[in-house]
């Protein structure tokens, strides 16, 4: 099964559980959202798409506001700051990628920045991971 929106993922997971399809149905769901974890978590849920809005916005905004601080005459020393090869790679990773329940050995699909477990994802975006548990 696969939901297009955030929202789609725990019903999807939650529907699997009550249905006892869990292990018979395999949902991959869009958005990493907090109602999805206890269905990550309980093997309803096995994937998702991660765009990690939280991530992406944040280091967009703070990119811009270095480099208005900078002056357009330092923006390549800015931008090696979160690129070491810049200009040659001008690919700055936004967060976009693919959250799985259990490592799976595959070789991702080029728009897809990385392939991390949940847990993987949790230590490497503690921030992100924070705005995605907060209850609220």
């Amino acid at each position: 099964m696969l939901g297009y929106y955030d929202y789609c993922g725990p019903a999807l997971g939650e529907a699997v559980t009550r249905k006892d399809k869990i292990g018979k149905i395999i949902v991959h769901a869009d958005g990493l959202i907090g109602g999805m974890i206890q269905y990550f978590k309980n093997g309803a849920i096995w994937a998702t798409i991660e765009l990690n809005q939280f991530y992406g916005s944040y280091l967009a905004g703070k990119i811009l506001y270095e480099l208005v601080l900078a002056g357009k005459d330092k923006w390549e020393a800015v931008l090696k700051e979160y690129v070491p090869d810049w200009p040659k790679n001008k690919t700055i990773d936004p967060g976009f990628g693919w959250v799985t329940r259990e490592k799976f050995d595959v070789k991702p699909w080029p728009e897809l920045a990385w392939i991390k477990t949940l847990d993987e994802y949790a230590k490497d975006y503690p921030e992100a991971w924070k705005v995605i548990t907060a209850k609220a």
